[in-house]
């Protein structure tokens, strides 16, 4: 199932389009076993920096937020809280290109309202512009 997700991952980044169907399909991909892989993450932030078009893609950015904040929130030795094994993957994702885009900014606003506890630095972290 996980390389089922992981080929559409790869179908969509290559054909540059993200639209309802595969939405659609990555959504139920990711619903069958409830869990996002680090691998499915890693999918995931690769699709949007290889295409940053969807960046601005309504869709994509449901699923992008919603994955990522479940891979980060219920994967771990914390279910519900971002600890700071988490927050270091976090961090190395979102500041790979030194910018902070909308999406991004999205991601850390939902976790700041997802997790029952967050390390102290994600605050600062979160409400700076990188």
């Amino acid at each position: 199932m996980q390389d089922d997700l992981l080929s559409l991952l790869e179908r969509a980044r290559a054909e540059k389009t993200f639209d309802d169907s595969t939405y659609t399909r990555l959504r139920s991909r990711i619903s069958e076993d409830g869990v996002v892989s680090r691998a499915e993450a890693h999918s995931l932030v690769a699709l949007k920096n290889a295409c940053p078009e969807l960046t601005e893609n309504e869709v994509f950015a449901a699923l992008y937020v919603e994955a990522l904040t479940s891979f980060l929130l219920y994967t771990g030795k914390t279910p519900g809280a971002l600890d700071e094994i988490e927050f270091v993957w976090l961090k190395e994702h979102i500041n790979r290109d030194e910018k902070r885009d909308a999406l991004e900014k999205k991601l850390l606003q939902h976790l700041r309202w997802k997790a029952a506890s967050v390390p102290l630095a994600f605050e600062r972290f979160s409400k700076s512009g990188r």
